[in-house]
């Protein structure tokens, strides 16, 4: 309906009725405390995710116990014998052929074993072990490993041996040994077996 200067009556009313002035503070209000709650979520939950560890680091293997072959002289000094023991295996491939070789080091012990010849001194110095992607694990002996080599080719061929096959037995996905002496290729292990090529197990050398 007109009024008298031709303007429709009743808009005003009908605004203010369905759309009062003093809502639109609180609604802009509540829009904005949504936007901001939404916006600190995302951000806590980006925080969240980069400070959460890998699933793989979180589900590294637990060390365990691992039953193994390690080779020794025989009584004879002719051939190498075989001996199970228990050795720790951290999971890692290079840490765990640390382990075997530092149980070389230790020697065959007493017992039904106190018999048997060591393969390496016992001061000898594990410096590193690595694996290529060619199978072949690197063996890096700090001081000359040699061992009571009294009967020199067939007790250090014992020795270059004991190492071989004891990394080959009980590595997986190994296929080869090569030995280096303080970090360096070395012509011989310790005056005769020559070790200036990867070494394979030598199972026949085993009584």
């Amino acid at each position: 309906m007109k009024n008298q200067n031709g303007a429709i009556s009743g808009l005003p009313q009908i605004h203010r009725k369905f759309f009062p002035g003093r809502i639109y503070l609180p609604l802009f209000l509540a829009g904005f405390f949504v936007i901001w709650f939404c916006a600190v979520a995302f951000c806590f939950s980006g925080e969240k995710d980069r400070n959460t560890p890998a699933k793989e680091e979180m589900t590294a293997p637990a060390p365990r116990e691992e039953r193994v072959y390690l080779y020794f002289g025989d009584p004879g000094g002719r051939r190498l014998t075989g001996v199970v023991r228990s050795v720790e295996n951290p999971g890692d491939p290079a840490a765990f052929g640390r382990n075997l070789l530092a149980a070389l080091v230790e020697g065959p012990g007493g017992g039904r074993t106190g018999s048997l010849i060591p393969v390496l001194d016992a001061d000898t110095e594990v410096s590193a072990v690595f694996i290529d992607a060619s199978q072949t694990v690197y063996v890096d002996l700090r001081k000359n490993p040699a061992a009571g080599h009294t009967d020199g080719v067939r007790s250090e061929m014992l020795s270059v041996y004991a190492i071989a096959n004891t990394m080959i037995v009980n590595m997986d996905g190994v296929q080869r040994v090569r030995i280096l002496l303080g970090g360096k290729e070395s012509l011989t292990f310790s005056g005769h077996i020559d070790i200036t090529r990867p070494l394979t197990a030598q199972m026949h050398l085993v009584r």
